[in-house]
């Protein structure tokens, strides 16, 4: 048989050894090739046994950390680069960062300014990263990293007026609020767009790379963000080039109001990073002594060509913004157990009481000084006019084009016409109507042939009031009684007429002895035919509120009276900035007759 004849010329040859040695050569040929093909030089093996890898199967990373919950300190070897003062100043950044928060959150409730982000909860990864670079290192923000900017000395008042968009916003009144960038602090614009500041650190970071700088980039991003494809992009690119880049993860266990186990499945945003090639760490982001020593070895790291990723682990205390609203998606007892045992703040700062650094005393105090400082600016930065309407053509292109030119021309034609009252700047400058009050209604509204009262003919709605404190208060002819606002500012009162009618003339009385901080002192009359094309006729600031203020309402083109289907009266600010309003009583006057007209046959 053909078997036993093979065999029999078979078998003296692998008696000899030749075939299995180069069969094992073979293989040891192949796995080398496998291993600088496919793997960059990484050790890789055959296996007869079928597994499938998944998160169950492979060790989670732990979360490194030096100080536990109640401000022990575990291990000093990795601290050698944080001294005492280094410590107090990371502190008193975080009382600074906790304080302007709270300020501009408010601000934003009372209507002072369009939108703000607060950093609670976060303190640590942003502050402690941030101390551990160098001053000439790229950052790429998100939006949740006031910290690095305070670090590096950003003026209060350039970041208060960047909230606001006045004429010295950096943004020149483009952006919104929280959208900080400073070329001069080597911190780069941030943009709302999710992760589009991920690539763009790999690139500069491969800049400095190609000019053998001294400097590394590091891009902040959010458990949100690494669900994006930039993210992935930025990994990939980060891991091939070799770029002196540092990604920090801020996983804070929201992206708005999904949770991370909708995120991601697996061993969180650091299980992914080996797999990129990425020198990874998983920190424990409310320990701002171990989040300094984490950024500071990868800095060294990123130097040397390894990037790195580090996975923070916080939590987001407050909403994800002031559009939002997280108690519809998340417990109270969740939020507390963060914000009250385990902040990053409380845990700093008993640490540093235990080693006799800093007493409760001082904390007060710069706590006192910074909100006087925030207050001011937030002062200042309100009285400052607003960017020329013009300038949304500058730094567009270097020369404009004659598509441009003629909407540039048509626009500042059109708003010469318009009564923009509420845009005061250099090339509409529209003050506030400054309005004191007097004991009793002037003489000409109330015993005159030439005005009347017309509330009656309206039909009056609120913004929101506290049981008992409505309409019927507001109107009912008495001082001791009073509408109250029940809600977040601008407080509103809306007044519908069946008609269009014409109006010369609010009124209204406030008694700031005894309301005090109720008590409004700037509002905004709007006219329109509903309550989606308001427009400002006037902005009033009432001087001394303390009895009747008369707001004459003037439009040139309709003789000294406005004409409206709605009447709104806009509160936006009270005496001392407090938060709900008192209002006790308010009339509507207009010219005596008929109180709408008559064009071309039909009623308006």
């Amino acid at each position: 048989m053909w078997f036993h004849r093979l065999g029999g010329q078979l078998l003296p040859y692998l008696a000899s050894g030749k075939a299995v040695r180069r069969w094992v050569n073979t293989d040891a040929e192949l796995l080398s090739h496998f291993s600088k093909t496919f793997f960059a030089n990484r050790s890789v093996s055959f296996t007869e046994e079928m597994e499938f890898k998944n998160a169950d199967s492979v060790e989670t990373i732990p979360i490194f950390r030096l100080l536990n919950s109640t401000g022990c300190l575990l291990n000093r070897r990795h601290t050698a680069g944080i001294d005492g003062q280094l410590a107090v100043r990371m502190l008193k950044n975080m009382i600074f960062t906790q304080v302007i928060d709270d300020i501009l959150y408010n601000a934003q409730r009372q209507g002072r300014i369009s939108f703000y982000m607060t950093n609670l909860g976060e303190e640590a990864c942003a502050l402690g990263s941030a101390a551990a670079l160098k001053d000439d290192d790229l950052i790429f923000a998100q939006y949740r990293e006031l910290g690095p900017l305070l670090w590096r000395g950003y003026p209060l008042q350039s970041l208060v007026d960047q909230c606001v968009g006045n004429e010295d916003d950096t943004g020149l009144g483009r952006q919104m609020p929280v959208h900080y960038g400073s070329k001069e602090k080597n911190y780069v614009t941030i943009s709302s767009t999710l992760a589009t500041q991920m690539p763009q650190a790999v690139g500069s970071a491969y800049i400095s790379k190609m000019n053998k700088e001294d400097r590394v980039a590091l891009c902040y991003f959010g458990d949100g963000a690494s669900s994006e494809g930039d993210c992935h992009a930025a990994f990939n690119f980060a891991s091939t080039l070799r770029c002196p880049v540092i990604f920090f993860c801020r996983n804070n266990a929201y992206a708005i109001s999904t949770s991370v186990s909708e995120q991601y499945g697996g061993d969180g945003v650091a299980g992914r990073g080996p797999a990129y090639g990425l020198a990874t760490i998983r920190v424990d982001g409310n320990d701002i002594l171990a989040v300094y020593s984490c950024v500071e070895h990868a800095r060294k790291l990123a130097l040397q060509g390894q990037p790195c990723l580090i996975e923070a682990m916080t939590y987001r205390i407050g909403h994800h913004s002031t559009s939002d609203d997280s108690t519809a998606y998340r417990l109270p007892k969740e939020v507390a157990f963060w914000s009250q045992l385990n902040s990053p703040l409380s845990r700093l700062r008993s640490f540093l009481l235990k080693e006799k650094l800093f007493t409760l005393e001082e904390e007060s105090k710069l706590e006192q000084d910074y909100r006087k400082d925030v207050i001011s600016a937030l002062t200042i930065a309100e009285k400052k006019k607003k960017p020329p309407i013009d300038s949304m053509f500058t730094h567009v292109y270097d020369v404009l084009t004659p598509r441009l030119e003629k909407q540039k021309s048509e626009l500042l034609a059109d708003c010469s016409k318009m009564s923009i009252t509420s845009y005061p700047n250099e090339s509409f400058s529209f003050p506030c109507l400054r309005v004191h009050c007097t004991p009793t209604l002037p003489e000409e509204l109330t015993n005159s042939d030439k005005y009347k009262e017309i509330g009656d003919d309206a039909e009056w709605v609120l913004s929101t009031c506290k049981p008992g404190y409505g309409v019927q208060q507001l109107r009912d002819g008495r001082f001791d009684t009073y509408w109250q606002s029940d809600g977040s500012q601008p407080h509103t009162i809306n007044i519908f007429f069946t008609r269009k009618t014409k109006v010369s003339h609010v009124c209204i009385f406030t008694d700031v002895k005894t309301d005090e901080s109720y008590t409004p002192n700037r509002i905004s009359i709007r006219r329109g035919t509903s309550l989606c094309d308001l427009s400002q006729v006037c902005l009033v600031e009432i001087r001394q509120p303390n009895g009747w203020a008369m707001i004459p309402l003037q439009c040139p083109s309709t003789h000294g009276v406005v004409r409206a289907f709605v009447i709104q009266i806009a509160i936006v600010q009270n005496h001392q900035n407090g938060r709900d309003s008192h209002v006790r009583q308010v009339r509507i006057f207009g010219p005596k007759g008929k109180s709408w007209n008559k064009v071309n046959g039909v009623q308006l």
